[in-house]
């Protein structure tokens, strides 16, 4: 057998610790109970100095063990976006029968303290990212200071997670481009209304009757018919730089994807159309670009 497989080996292994502050009270109490022993000879001294050490030393074992058997398994979050934060979920099962006591849990500087565990339960923990693309999520990691506070006990709960964050969904709404882009509109159907006049209006829209009585500038609103044809995003055209472009993208792949539209999106290296690639697949190669 090798000694790497005994259980307290691997006890030790998994769960390491360090001491806080209240070891040099503890060890100050131990030095003044032996003087008082050494000197005095009190019988009660020696019984009161050799109890607290013995539950000193024994709570360095039911320290580990009480994170020993903890594990964790990271849930589907859904999807993840630059420059925000997300509810990142995992399931803390504890595999055995005793009870874990006094737990911290942490990832990315977000924590949740539970007072106890004796099966399994849901974490939840609100992680911010920052950029978009392959994001390497931080172990999640599990300390406590049971059952004394001299020794604070951690243990690793999970691996790095590589994890897709989208870009920040950013930029001008799917109307704008609807606005300007006529082919999206479909056919014109019955009058609406008017409205006002917005800069980039089709002259065929200006209702020329009202400037010529001196009034403000108002548009024609008519009903559109056909709003199910295919709209065309092109890369190059939809920002002033890399990220713009791929934040407003994903905007509008959004968007799309509310409203029930199908689109085509022209990326420098593919054309993706979503009725036949899936809004995912289309949302994560503009988070890998």
């Amino acid at each position: 057998m090798k000694l790497s497989s005994l259980p307290f080996i691997r006890i030790h292994k998994e769960v390491s610790s360090h001491h806080s502050v209240y070891l040099w009270v503890l060890i100050a109490l131990l030095v003044g109970l032996f003087l008082q022993a050494y000197m005095h000879n009190f019988n009660i001294v020696y019984i009161t100095l050799f109890t607290l050490f013995s539950f000193a030393s024994s709570a360095c074992y039911f320290g580990r063990i009480n994170l020993f058997y903890l594990r964790a398994a990271p849930i589907d979050s859904g999807r993840i976006f630059a420059d925000s934060t997300a509810d990142i979920s995992w399931q803390i099962t504890q595999e055995h029968t005793r009870t874990a006591y006094d737990l911290r849990l942490t990832c990315k500087g977000s924590s949740k303290h539970l007072e106890s565990l004796s099966a399994h339960t849901l974490l939840h923990l609100r992680v911010r990212f920052e950029h978009r693309g392959i994001s390497a999520l931080e172990p999640l990691e599990v300390a406590s200071a049971f059952p004394l506070p001299h020794v604070t006990f951690a243990k690793k709960l999970t691996s790095p997670t590589p994890l897709l964050v989208l870009p920040k969904p950013a930029g001008l709404p799917l109307a704008h481009f609807l606005k300007h882009h006529n082919a999206a509109f479909g056919e014109r159907g019955d009058f609406e209304g008017l409205r006002r006049y917005e800069i980039g209006d089709p002259l065929s829209l200006i209702y020329w009757p009202s400037l010529a009585k001196g009034a403000p500038a108002q548009s024609r609103r008519f009903e559109h018919t056909h709003l199910s044809h295919t709209l065309h995003f092109d890369f190059l055209d939809s920002g002033s730089d890399d990220e713009a472009r791929l934040s407003q993208l994903c905007l509008w792949v959004l968007e799309c994807e509310r409203e029930g539209r199908d689109f085509t999106l022209s990326m420098p290296a593919h054309t993706y159309h979503s009725k036949t690639e899936g809004i995912d697949a289309i949302l994560a190669a503009l988070a890998r670009y």
